[in-house]
């Protein structure tokens, strides 16, 4: 019988149909590259056979052999079946069929690669057609084997989207996340579907990429770019192949993004020795034009330019927020430049039908809920008006952030009066209350209603609290009630919105 170690090494290599380098399983076990490669020399001893049960590629790494695998498993009694999950395998079996596509597979092979039974595979193919459907894709079987037929660019999309489960977002509330491109301590995540040899091409491809851009990628736009490119290479050793008409009118098309898209082609043609049809030439250049700092120009008037649309539909969205919300941020030129710059390339996204995963999609939509949903309504009047498609839930997303981060920054940078009848006993309890509600506010003064006109020189002051009327004050006004419970705070934030 197997150490409890050995067996781990055969099931991470059982867990991968790519080379595993030798490091990755140190690693992983966390013990030294000495003990990994003296465990495989011991498995090794234990097969009765003319082949490796574990093959050797060098600067690949190491690969189970599955033949020698299916006559030596008993040998590994803590490996079942079913050591994946029902929902785990039918991911795997999807992504095999959508690597291969348009080659067809076979059920048995399928049913061999897994350690599962014919039945079972037909079984899991029902729940694939289901997940097919979302993407408007269908499952056709031929004599000649099974495979899945649709457009390229919603194979694409389902691609794209299943891979991305394997990659790290740090859960934060930053627009701007810095720390999770594809690095050495992630990458291991990529390993379970492509090869190490293969990560570290398109590693080089997107370090060309952005000094060719002179700006650097930011995610999730990274990672959809570095996603497609792997795809692309798997895909291209699997023999799949792209026979579509081009979708890029040629009088839109940014040259010097072009230009790039070529340089990548033929840097990815060198490396796999395969030339390339140019459809796949214009799927790197969308992606390229989706990434952001790029020029979208809009054929419906050749008058309007893009920053004449973008700017339009960026001032209808804060203007909308002042009548569906009461926020006012028409005041706030970071805001409206930040909105700008993440448009113009929103609506290349929309236009070329390239979508970003936001792993923090759900925590967006827990935490921020009402306003989700009114940017959600807003965006859509927009799309309507401007004949644009609909904007996927996942970008709408990231425009809250953006919404919400200037909202909080409005009420924290706030200098606030306080006053009372007689200025004190009750002003106590309300200074503490309002600094309660607005922790980031500054309380300049607690004053009485008779010392109000000492302060009417004073610019600084945003509002005034108070539990009693005053006559002709300049600043903005709110009476609450001593107490200041959460009807008091609205009426303040809706005074301060105006």
């Amino acid at each position: 019988m197997t150490s409890r170690r050995k067996n781990q090494i055969i099931q991470l290599l059982l867990d991968s149909d790519q080379y595993i380098p030798a490091q990755i399983l140190a690693a992983k076990l966390k013990v030294s590259e000495k003990t990994i490669y003296r465990d495989i020399k011991e498995i090794e001893t234990m097969i009765h056979s003319d082949k490796p049960l574990i093959e050797k590629v060098s600067s690949k790494g190491y690969r189970i052999n599955y033949s020698i695998f299916l006559k030596e498993k008993h040998k590994f009694s803590f490996i079942e079946s079913n050591s994946i999950s029902e929902v785990d395998r039918r991911d795997q079996i999807l992504l095999e069929l959508l690597y291969k596509t348009p080659k067809p597979t076979s059920i048995s092979k399928l049913a061999e690669k897994f350690y599962i039974s014919n039945s079972s595979i037909v079984n899991d193919l029902k729940c694939i057609e289901k997940e097919l459907k979302k993407y408007e894709l269908i499952l056709e079987k031929t004599s000649n084997g099974t495979f899945i037929f649709g457009t390229e660019k919603n194979i694409r999309k389902m691609l794209v989207s299943m891979t991305q489960r394997y990659l790290p977002f740090e859960s934060k509330w930053i627009l701007k996340p810095e720390n999770d491109k594809v690095n050495d301590e992630n990458i291991h995540l990529f390993l379970k579907r492509f090869s190490n040899e293969d990560i570290r091409f398109i590693q080089k491809i997107m370090n060309i990429i952005e000094n060719r851009l002179e700006f650097d990628l930011e995610n999730p736009y990274y990672i959809n770019l570095f996603s497609h490119l792997l795809i692309l290479i798997k895909r291209v050793k699997e023999g799949a192949f792209i026979n579509e008409d081009s979708s890029i009118e040629k009088t839109t098309i940014n040259l010097e993004m072009m230009k790039i898209a070529l340089e990548v082609i033929q840097q990815i043609e060198k490396y796999l020795q395969e030339k390339f049809i140019f459809n796949e030439v214009e799927y790197i250049y969308m992606y390229l034009c989706s990434a952001g700092g790029q020029t979208y120009r809009v054929q419906k008037d050749n008058k309007k330019t893009e920053q004449t649309l973008v700017g339009n539909m960026v001032d209808q969205l804060i203007i909308s927020i002042k009548k569906k919300l009461s926020i006012d941020l028409s005041k706030n030129a970071e805001l409206r430049k930040q909105l700008i710059q993440h448009f113009n390339p929103l609506l290349k996204r929309v236009m070329y039908e390239v979508q970003v995963r936001n792993k923090l999609l759900e925590d967006i939509e827990n935490e921020f809920g009402d306003l989700f949903k009114s940017i959600k309504s807003i965006m859509k009047g927009i799309c309507l008006e401007y004949q644009l498609p609909r904007i996927i839930d996942d970008e709408i997303g990231y425009i809250v952030l953006y919404i919400q981060n200037a909202i909080e920054k409005e009420e924290q940078s706030k200098k606030v009066l306080i006053v009372c009848s007689t200025g004190i006993g009750t002003s106590h309890l309300l200074k503490t209350r309002v600094a309660k509600f607005f922790p980031k506010w500054t309380i300049v003064d607690v004053i009485s209603a008779k010392e109000v006109k000492k302060y009417e020189s004073n610019h600084s002051i945003d509002i005034v609290i108070s539990t009693v009327k005053i006559e002709s004050l300049k600043f903005k006004t709110v009476i609450v009630s001593s107490l200041f419970n959460e009807k008091d705070k609205e009426v303040v934030l809706n005074e301060l919105s105006k």
